[in-house]
């Protein structure tokens, strides 16, 4: 069969270890950027004004990258498509993804419309439009896109954390969940292929113990009432105790005793 040039042929189905796209979202203090921190070799897309506290420590390997606007975003892409070819980073982590998105709200909302000039927030207090969320979402759905696209074609892991979004009924948020837009959290769901939240909690210290001891959970069962949880690996479910990346690949591969 002939082909025009340029053109990228299909290849055989086959079986492959799918790179983790974590989201993880939780209370304050829970442990997510531990959690992301455990990752090999990340780069860490940081909002949230520096890392600090007990999840930095001395045998972490990474970097991290504070950005300014939507324009440093998309050349952030360029440079970790570029740093990933050269066999650098192996997780990108976004520390945190709401914290992300009120960034772009931001910018959004000192755009110009036909109803307010540009950098209106300068000299008035503004309302975010409808519009202004739109544009939130459209952006972190095509960085999202782009990031899951270079997870799969260079193995590299990502991982989101998130703040949490209490129940609403009124607003028909039945479940906790990641603290963005509605459009935002469908992204997120969509994109992932595992998210779950965060909890820290007091367990037996040993099997039939009374003595209780405070442990770490990511929850991911699909069907939990309380949370909104997914996971493609069954592995994980109902969820892992003090997570970590090795403790995560060890139950799905079977080999974490």
């Amino acid at each position: 069969m002939t082909t025009s040039p340029g053109i990228k042929l299909p290849t055989p189905i086959k079986a492959s270890a799918s790179p983790l796209r974590l989201a993880v979202y939780g209370d304050g203090g829970t442990g997510k950027t531990t959690l992301a921190l455990s990752f090999p070799y990340p780069l860490v897309i940081d909002t949230d004004g520096g890392l600090e506290g007990d999840a930095v420590s001395e045998d972490i390997i990474g970097e991290e990258w504070h950005p300014d606007g939507w324009r440093d975003l998309n050349a952030l892409y360029t440079l970790i498509k570029q740093r990933t070819g050269e066999k650098a980073y192996k997780t990108i982590v976004i520390d945190s993804i709401d914290t992300l998105c009120r960034f772009l709200l931001h910018e959004a909302s000192d755009l110009p419309t036909r109803d307010r000039p540009k950098n209106a927030s300068e000299s008035e207090l503004i309302t975010a439009t409808q519009q202004d969320y739109g544009k939130v979402s459209n952006a972190v759905d095509i960085f999202l896109t782009k990031l899951k696209v270079l997870s799969k074609e260079r193995g590299v892991h990502i991982v989101l954390t998130s703040a949490v979004r209490l129940p609403d009924p009124d607003k028909g948020r039945t479940k906790r969940t990641f603290d963005v837009q509605p459009a935002v959290e469908a992204n997120i769901k969509y994109w992932s292929n595992l998210y779950g939240e965060l909890e820290v909690t007091e367990l037996p210290k040993e099997k039939g113990s009374k003595e209780m001891e405070e442990h770490r959970i990511l929850w991911t069962k699909a069907s939990d009432r309380v949370r909104n949880n997914k996971t493609r690996w069954a592995a994980l479910r109902p969820g892992v105790t003090n997570p970590t990346f090795d403790k995560i690949v060890g139950v799905i591969e079977g080999t974490w005793k």
